[in-house]
C-alpha cells in the first residue's frame, strides 16, 4: 500500500515511486476453480511539464493555441498563447519549434508551409512549402537529424532550413500516427493496420532505420516515384537516402523496418503526437481516437517502450482534446 493501493472496485492508485506486485484472484462459482493473475506495477514520478498545440478541445471547441499541460493532472491545461498558424505536426529542438501547417482560415490547398516558431510568442517564420502530409515529427539528438511521418506510411528526413522531405522508409502495411526518438537514437512509432475494414487498434513499433540514413546521398520526395522499393542515388547535393521496407544486415539477412514491440491497448485515429522523456525513459502520447457512432477516447498516456503498453493518465481537458507537436 505504500506504493500502490487497490480500492473496492479493483482500481489501482499510485502513492509513491517504486515497484509493486499485485495478485488478483477470481473463482468460478460452479466449478469452484480459482483463477490467479499477478501483475507488476512500476510507479514513476511524472515529467514536470508538457506543451503542445491544441488542435481541438472537444468540450469548449477551443483550438489554434499553444498550451501547457501538467502531466499529473492533464484535465486542466494552461493556454500559453494563441496561434495564427494551424499546426498539423511539429517538434521542438534548439529552443525553437519546427512545424508544418497553414495560415489560419486557409483551406482547400494541398500545400503545407514549414515554419520555425518562437515557443514564447507563438509567432512563426515561414521557411518553405511542401505538398505532402506530415503527421508527426521528432528530433534525434543522437544523430542531429529531424524526422517526420509523411503521407501516413513513410518516415522521412526533414531539412530544417526548408522543410523539404527525403523518405528513408517506405511501406504500406501500417498507418503511422506518432513518432519519437530516445536519447540513444532509437526510434518509436505508434501505428495501426492499413487498409479498409481494419480497426483503429494501435501498437508501438521500433523503427529500424537504414544504417545509411544519416550519411548516404539520396533524392528528395518530389523527385522520387511513390512507394519506391530500392535506394536511389542522386547527384550528391543532398545528404539523405531513400530506403526500402527491409534493410540488409551485415550477415546478409533481413531486418524488419517496423518491429512490433506490443499492443498499446488504445486506439489511434485523427491528430495526435508523442514525445520522449529523457529522465524516465518513457514516452508520453497525446492519444486520439474518435469515430462517429463508435465512440471516442482522447487521453494523455505514458507508454512503456519495452512493452508498448500505454497507461492512461487522463484526458487533456474535461472531455479530451486533439494535441499535436507534444514536447517537454
Amino acid at each position: 500500500p505504500d506504493i500502490v493501493s487497490i480500492d473496492a472496485g479493483g482500481r489501482a492508485k499510485a502513492n509513491n515511486e517504486g515497484t509493486a506486485v499485485i495478485t488478483c484472484e477470481a473463482s468460478d462459482e460452479e466449478s469452484g476453480k480459482v483463477f490467479t493473475k499477478t501483475v507488476t506495477i512500476k510507479v514513476i514520478e511524472p515529467i514536470d511539464s508538457l506543451s503542445g498545440y491544441l488542435t481541438l478541445d472537444y468540450e469548449t471547441n477551443a483550438h489554434r493555441g499553444w498550451i501547457g499541460i501538467n502531466p499529473a493532472s492533464p484535465m486542466v491545461y494552461q493556454t500559453i498563447n494563441k496561434s495564427d498558424i494551424e499546426i498539423e505536426a511539429g517538434t521542438y529542438y534548439g529552443g525553437k519549434l519546427f512545424a508544418y501547417g497553414s495560415a489560419a482560415g486557409v483551406s482547400g490547398s494541398n500545400q503545407k508551409e514549414f515554419y520555425q516558431i518562437d515557443p514564447q510568442t507563438g509567432k512563426g517564420e515561414k521557411l518553405g512549402t511542401i505538398t505532402h502530409k506530415v503527421s508527426d515529427m521528432t528530433f534525434d539528438y543522437n544523430s542531429g537529424i529531424l524526422y517526420g511521418i509523411t503521407d501516413d506510411t513513410d518516415i522521412s528526413i526533414i531539412d530544417p532550413s526548408s522543410g523539404e522531405i527525403y523518405p528513408v522508409v517506405s511501406q504500406d502495411e501500417k498507418i503511422l500516427v506518432t513518432l519519437a526518438a530516445d536519447a540513444k537514437g532509437n526510434m518509436y512509432a505508434v501505428g495501426r493496420e492499413a487498409g479498409s475494414g481494419k480497426t483503429a487498434d494501435a501498437a508501438l513499433y521500433k523503427v529500424n532505420l537504414p544504417e545509411t540514413a544519416a550519411g548516404t546521398t539520396g533524392q528528395k520526395a518530389s523527385d522520387t516515384a511513390a512507394n519506391a522499393d530500392t535506394a536511389t542515388a542522386s547527384d550528391g547535393q543532398d545528404n539523405f537516402v531513400q530506403s526500402s521496407q527491409t534493410t540488409e544486415q551485415g550477415g546478409g539477412g533481413q531486418v524488419q523496418v517496423l518491429e512490433k514491440i506490443g499492443e498499446t491497448g488504445q486506439k489511434a485515429l485523427l491528430a495526435q503526437s508523442m514525445t520522449y522523456d529523457f529522465e524516465s525513459g518513457y514516452l508520453y502520447w497525446a492519444q486520439t481516437w474518435a469515430e462517429a457512432g463508435k465512440g471516442r477516447a482522447l487521453n494523455l498516456c505514458i507508454v512503456d517502450p519495452a512493452t508498448g503498453y500505454a497507461s492512461v493518465i487522463g484526458k487533456i481537458g474535461a472531455a479530451g482534446s486533439e494535441v499535436t507537436c507534444l514536447y517537454s
